[in-house]
């Protein structure tokens, strides 16, 4: 974080305004100028003004994550105010059923959940929120310079000159610095080790056959129709 806040000092920008979109969860506490603030799951959680935040309950009415961004299931966008039915707390096979449940979750967004002593990190399933984590530092954010102090120590796997000219890419979970990875979004990340859990694909088949298209389409449709989404 503090490397954000010197490149925004370096280019006389308001830190808040710039990541006013970003989270940050951290083992420890930070004091990121401008960010709201709230403490859940052993974590120390810092999120801008811009950023869509609820808390997800389980069918008894339990909070069990913090949602950033929006996501939408078959019954409508996620909030406080709905519990989400046919997941408890009291499951001993709770995260196998909650990984389920993402089968039908779509949206823009990052999960921090929190069961028991359990605590992991989830993210829509083509990480579009942004999901970056450094485990030296243990802390979980939504781009690169959020989880960095001191300065970028350069992937030697890449020519960064070629990728900043547009010429290149980073692959799949890689970032510019060696020290910071881009989670899988088809894993969990446990912030008890800072190890990713694959839960996605599992073993049944997915593809649908092309007569089965159309109602496919319809429930779609009528899904998207009967979600209230949160104003940004």
């Amino acid at each position: 974080m503090e490397l954000a806040l010197k490149q925004c000092s370096a280019r006389s920008v308001d830190f808040s305004e710039a990541y006013r979109f970003q989270y940050i969860i951290s083992s420890v506490p930070l004091i990121p100028p401008g960010l709201k603030s709230l403490r859940f799951a052993e974590q120390y959680v810092y999120y801008g003004t811009g950023l869509p935040v609820s808390f997800l309950k389980d069918e008894d009415g339990i909070v069990f994550a913090v949602l950033f961004g929006i996501a939408v299931d078959k019954v409508g966008a996620l909030s406080d105010q709905r519990p989400i039915e046919g997941l408890l707390l009291s499951d001993p096979d709770f995260f196998a059923r909650f990984a389920r449940y993402l089968d039908d979750l779509s949206g823009r967004y990052t999960l921090l959940v929190n069961v028991g002593n359990d605590y992991r990190i989830y993210c829509d399933s083509a990480g579009m929120n942004g999901v970056v984590y450094n485990v030296e530092k243990r802390r979980v954010a939504s781009s690169l310079l959020l989880c960095l102090d001191d300065d970028v120590q350069d992937h030697p796997d890449y020519d960064h000159a070629q990728i900043e000219a547009g010429l290149a890419k980073y692959t799949l979970f890689d970032t510019r610095d060696v020290r910071v990875r881009r989670m899988n979004p088809n894993c969990s990340l446990s912030l008890v080790d800072f190890v990713e859990t694959r839960y996605w694909p599992r073993d049944e088949a997915f593809e649908r056959p092309e007569s089965d298209l159309a109602a496919i389409y319809k429930e779609t449709r009528i899904q998207l129709a009967s979600a209230t989404l949160p104003t940004i």
